[in-house]
């Protein structure tokens, strides 16, 4: 999903409009499922997790699409871009207003571009991390891992047959893209 979206940034601009029902879409929710299939979670909680996992990638994906849109504009490198950024900030907001930020500009986190798959492996490894322990307390097995512990890859290979990788997980997620208007919505508790 996130590959074809920066491959298309224009696609996360176009609204979801149901549930799955094209060919495409039944065969990605079918991935979805099948992926999550001895887990021990319910149907329903298995519908949920599909839907956690395919609006975070499309979230990241429109983020990025509109970081890339501004950077574009600008005519600046994603470096240059970050640090203008970075400065602008800086002399708009005031360290007493804004100490929080103010501790965060000092430590020079948006003086240069980072990676954009560092975010994304970041908060998908997040997600899968509590997915696992969700799946784990279930079955009375321990899954609270260490944030630098990629362990929540490891459950997601695990769950789909030792078959995803952080790159397939960053073009060709365990869930094919779904047609744009077909992502899995609903309140399943």
């Amino acid at each position: 999903m996130r590959a074809s979206a920066r491959r298309h940034p224009w696609v996360v601009r176009i609204p979801i409009n149901g549930l799955p029902i094209m060919p495409h879409e039944v065969a990605w929710f079918e991935h979805a499922l099948a992926c999550l299939h001895d887990t021990g979670l319910t149907e329903a909680r298995k519908a949920s997790v599909v839907m956690l996992l395919a609006g975070y990638v499309r979230n990241l994906a429109t983020t990025e699409a509109d970081i890339e849109a501004a950077i574009r504009a600008s005519r600046l490198s994603p470096g240059e871009w970050m640090s203008s950024y970075a400065g602008l900030l800086k002399r708009l907001t005031d360290g007493q207003r804004f100490p929080a930020l103010n501790v965060f500009l000092a430590a020079g986190v948006f003086d240069a571009a980072d990676d954009p798959d560092d975010e994304f492996v970041f908060g998908l490894d997040r997600i899968l991390n509590g997915i696992e322990v969700l799946v784990t307390a279930g079955t009375g097995k321990a899954g609270v891992l260490a944030e630098n512990e990629p362990g929540g890859l490891r459950f997601a290979q695990q769950a789909c047959g030792g078959g995803v990788q952080v790159d397939s997980l960053q073009g060709h997620t365990p869930f094919p893209p779904p047609r744009v208007g077909g992502v899995v919505r609903g309140g399943h508790r």
